[in-house]
């Protein structure tokens, strides 16, 4: 089959999003019950947060206009993929941004909010505390960089020219 290589971008997808999904329901289970966890002091601590807006929190777009976008963009990323199964950096990174797209509208689908479970801390002259997030927020945020890094870089491969083939015009390394 022509696109059978696209099966593996697939299969990163889904495992990405298993993942996502099992740490979201141990988040639920360990976390909610307690709210924080520190892992490292302040600057990294598990705090379980439900999420009705979209990245940051931010609310200017109800729960069901988020879900619509995310199933259309995972829509042209599948087909991206199954095209193009060729690109592999590439598809790394459409890979990553739609297991995270989907791993979030599987949560605004099932809960109605998305679980947040990741409180890191950066030094202040960043920004006070950045805002809890999981690993399909990850996946996005480090698949639209590498893709982004990606744009910037990928060079387009040379044309090609096919070979003048000798058999049409043979030639003679013999005198008369």
């Amino acid at each position: 089959m022509k696109n059978s290589s696209s099966y593996k971008w697939f299969g990163l997808v889904i495992a990405w999003i298993f993942l996502d999904q099992f740490t979201k329901n141990l988040a639920a289970t360990y976390l909610k019950p307690v709210g924080s966890v520190q892992v490292i002091g302040d600057y990294l601590r598990l705090t379980y947060a439900e999420n009705t807006g979209m990245a940051f929190s931010i609310s200017i777009f109800p729960p069901w206009f988020l879900t619509l976008i995310a199933i259309g963009a995972a829509i042209v990323l599948s087909y991206q993929l199954w095209k193009h199964p060729q690109h592999n950096f590439r598809n790394v990174c459409l890979s990553l941004i739609l297991a995270g797209a989907l791993g979030n509208v599987i949560d605004r689908i099932h809960h109605g909010y998305v679980i947040d479970f990741i409180d890191s801390d950066f030094p202040d002259f960043i920004i006070h505390r950045w805002p809890v997030f999981n690993l399909a927020d990850s996946g996005i945020t480090v698949g639209v960089i590498m893709f982004g890094i990606y744009t910037i870089f990928d060079k387009p491969l040379p044309a090609t020219q096919p070979e003048a083939t000798t058999a049409a015009s043979p030639t003679s390394d013999h005198t008369t």
